[in-house]
């Protein structure tokens, strides 16, 4: 037995129009040599074949077996065609060039009889033509191309059932896991209401549960092909040909548009969700004299004399936590370098052709098979989740444990700039990083000072981190609904007035915009601080 393989070549045929310089023009019959060396003949179907009567093409380039009925098929067949369209016997050259545009030799393989069986081959040809007229002096347009394959075909009408029995497995399994996340996503909301919001939601979750179990199944289905296909020692499987590729590929689009759909809704819910730091500074003590900004009442006595806190060390955090956004368990580039490494460099990519011996690591340019697209998949999804699930597990077990974590640290980072931070990845419902504050009353001082303090906490001479004391620093909150339009209020506000202060300067603007701006962002500041001081029985690690 042979295998499934695909060549492209193109042609100058100038030499075949003039008799001086044409080969001999030949009919052939192709006959297959049985195991016995007895030669069997083959069929050969015309692509370009038109009834006699009707002048309508009957033959179609199909492997169906209800195709097959009508089909009109004959033994002989030519390379190309020069003589038949002479207009004289003298002529030089003819008046159209018929050529070999298309060869497919179709070997159905069948259980009937002592396996491996095999049906009479097929030869489906189709000719091209050349209106030898319409070539210019200076020959453009003689170049032509042409292709020839090979295709072993079975009968996939058990696999076929059985992918059915998979994919009504695959879509309850995705059905479920949806339920599971709609479940989810209720407990987080305050009330039991169906509206846009939550439809939107649920859709888009379903979506991403049906692309995901798409993709489970396609890999699935392609390590089977790959592992019976490439390991067989004799001939029981063979490869789906072009025809029975049409569900992978509709699945394969839909499971690529999903995801897009998917990722760029996670990506939307992802930038908009609310961040908000709360300072447990305090302040170092009352001014000898007033702020420059101070307000002084009539009598000459400041309102407020207390000495600011410095806002520079949220700015700071902020900044932290907007780069670590970008902190990934995998490292893309490092995978797509892996990727390319593996397949081009070592070859590997050559693992997916249409050869079952799986140690033959030719490929289509150095005269190998051609690849076949279910195993291609396969090998890419393969090789791309053995470098990301190496990544992941060296992240995990040494990076993370042994030298250094980005949440924790983050975490750390918040206890000493004396900063607690609070994540609503949902409306009423999301995370609360750190407790009421460091262990220390000032946090914004010298670097002495600062060591010596983080010293003490070393020692045990301090309370512990924590909201109460026990030394758990991430909680899961959730928000009543008055508290979330308290805030939504409040933030409604600063973006107003930060929308006034980001107009052109010769804009009509008063400082009253300003100092609304920052009212809100100080009421916000308070709300937090006397809010989050609560005991929370409900608490979990960042995920």
């Amino acid at each position: 037995m042979g295998y499934s393989t695909l060549k492209t070549c193109t042609l100058d045929i100038a030499s075949y129009l003039d008799a001086e310089t044409a080969p001999l023009q030949k009919f052939y019959d192709l006959y297959l040599v049985d195991a016995d060396g007895a030669l069997v003949p083959t069929v050969t179907k015309l692509i370009n074949y038109r009834d006699s009567r009707s002048r309508e093409f009957v033959n179609v380039d199909s492997n169906d077996g209800a195709d097959l009925t009508d089909e009109q098929f004959s033994g002989r067949f030519f390379l190309y065609d020069r003589v038949s369209s002479l207009q004289s016997a003298d002529a030089a050259q003819p008046r159209v060039l018929r050529y070999l545009k298309s060869v497919k030799l179709t070997i159905t393989v069948t259980n009937l009889g002592q396996p491996p069986s095999i049906f009479v081959p097929i030869v489906t040809i189709e000719y091209g033509t050349i209106e030898v007229g319409a070539i210019s002096d200076d020959w453009d347009g003689t170049t032509v191309n042409m292709k020839f394959s090979v295709e072993y075909v079975k009968d996939l009408e058990s696999f076929k059932e059985a992918l059915v029995i998979l994919f009504g497995i695959c879509s309850t399994l995705a059905f479920c896991f949806w339920v599971v996340s709609i479940i989810r996503i209720s407990r987080n909301r305050p009330s039991g209401a169906v509206d846009s919001e939550f439809l939107v939601r649920a859709l888009f979750e379903m979506i991403g549960h049906g692309t995901r179990w798409s993709f489970i199944l396609m890999f699935m289905v392609c390590l089977y092909w790959w592992f019976f296909f490439k390991l067989q020692p004799e001939v029981h499987t063979l490869l789906p040909v072009e025809d029975d590729l049409k569900p992978f590929e509709v699945l394969l689009s839909m499971a690529f548009v999903g995801q897009i759909l998917h990722l760029g809704f996670t990506l939307n819910r992802q930038c908009n969700i609310d961040a908000f730091f709360i300072d447990w500074e305090k302040s170092h003590g009352a001014l000898k004299q007033p702020a420059v900004n101070e307000h002084v009442e009539e009598g000459g006595e400041s309102k407020e004399n207390m000495a600011p806190v410095s806002y520079w060390r949220s700015i700071f955090i902020t900044n932290e936590w907007s780069e670590l956004q970008t902190a990934r368990m995998v490292n893309v580039e490092l995978t797509l370098l892996g990727l390319v490494f593996l397949l081009r460099g070592c070859d590997l990519d050559n693992l997916a052709t249409s050869n079952p011996e799986y140690e033959d690591l030719r490929g289509p340019e150095d005269g190998g098979s051609s690849i076949d697209p279910l195993l291609h998949f396969f090998i890419g999804s393969f090789f791309i989740i053995l470098l990301s699930g190496f990544q992941m597990l060296f992240m995990k077990v040494i990076w993370h444990r042994y030298v250094c974590n980005p949440l924790e640290n983050f975490i750390d980072l918040l206890f000493t700039a004396n900063l607690s931070a609070m994540i609503l990845s949902d409306g009423h419902a999301g995370f609360y990083l750190g407790g009421n504050g460091a262990p220390h009353p000032h946090m914004d001082t010298s670097m002495a000072h600062l060591q010596d303090l983080l010293r003490q906490e070393e020692q045990g001479r301090t309370k512990q981190r924590g909201l109460n004391g026990d030394g758990i620093l991430t909680y899961v909150v959730f928000l009543k609904p008055k508290m979330r339009e308290f805030y939504d209020a409040q933030f409604k506000r600063l973006v107003s007035t930060s929308s006034i202060l980001a107009q052109p300067p010769h804009s009509s603007c008063s400082d009253s915009d300003d100092g609304g701006r920052c009212t809100a962002c100080t009421t916000l500041a308070r709300c937090r601080a006397r809010t989050t001081p609560v005991p929370l029985t409900r608490r979990t690690a960042l995920p």
